[in-house]
């Protein structure tokens, strides 16, 4: 089945102090991954990221990099765009047919930030559909 250019994802990775060599090791790692391109923008602090969704998702993204010791910035909003974006994408791979488990879809990361999402859904219900 063709892709739809709405598959492609473009989106931006933030990290705590990182330095540039860090970053550049980040934006590799992330390059070896087959359909996925990266670039680092230093001063931001961040790396800007496209994949196809069908065969990532930003959680997954995040987690590969988390576990290999790059730290994601984590304030309360990135926090919150973090859960939504995750929402987002897993509910596009379901319409897909692309069955992803949340297991192996968020792990470690799914479980520091979903209780986050949890309440700020609580909180804002209207922001999240609920």
């Amino acid at each position: 089945m063709p892709r739809s250019i709405q598959q492609l994802k473009h989106r931006r990775i933030f990290f705590n102090a990182i330095s540039a060599e860090r970053m550049a090791i980040a934006v590799q790692i992330l390059e070896h991954l087959p359909g996925v391109s990266a670039a680092a923008d230093v001063r931001q602090q961040c790396i800007s990221v496209d994949y196809w969704v069908d065969e990532y998702t930003l959680t997954e993204l995040e987690q590969r990099l988390s576990e290999r010791g790059f730290p994601l910035f984590g304030g309360n909003r990135f926090r919150i765009l973090r859960a939504e974006i995750q929402r987002d994408e897993e509910r596009e791979r379901d319409n897909m047919g692309a069955r992803v488990s949340h297991c192996g879809s968020g792990g470690v990361f799914a479980q520091m930030y979903r209780p986050c999402y949890d309440e700020c859904v609580d909180d804002f219900p209207h922001l999240f559909g609920a």
